[in-house]
């Protein structure tokens, strides 16, 4: 599901490129939450919801989302520093698949733009006359 930038708890976190820690999710006013929110947020036992974008660079790509029952401060601290760590390398992971895609997108067309040219240029040396399919 995507989400709109501004839109809801997510929606504002993405389009700021800030990470989101939620405490308790009981917690959260369901009327200020948009659909991805209210899905994420669907149980309603107490519980954490950890959000941190996934960047590469200022482009934020997308976020990683976890939710978890209720847990002591501290621990919700360092899971958000394990999740920056890991959001970092994502980032790089998803970016270098974009380009790594692009490029194979670009050769490719250039591939079938130089096997035209061979089909309509090249002519063997001793052939007499052309193929109908040439």
């Amino acid at each position: 599901m995507r989400v709109k930038l501004g839109e809801g708890l997510l929606g504002g976190g993405i389009g700021r490129g800030e990470s989101l820690w939620i405490e308790d999710v009981v917690t959260l006013d369901r009327k200020t939450l948009s659909a991805l929110d209210l899905l994420q947020c669907a149980e309603a036992a107490a519980g954490a919801w950890l959000v941190v974008p996934i960047r590469h660079g200022t482009e934020v790509l997308g976020t990683l989302s976890f939710r978890c029952g209720a847990t002591a401060r501290d621990v919700l601290e360092a899971e958000m520093r394990l999740l920056g760590l890991a959001v970092g390398q994502i980032g790089l992971a998803v970016r270098f698949r974009e380009l790594a895609k692009e490029r194979s997108d670009s050769l490719h067309r250039k591939n079938e733009r130089l096997q035209k040219y061979i089909k309509k240029c090249f002519v063997p040396d001793g052939m007499i006359g052309k193929h109908a399919d040439a």
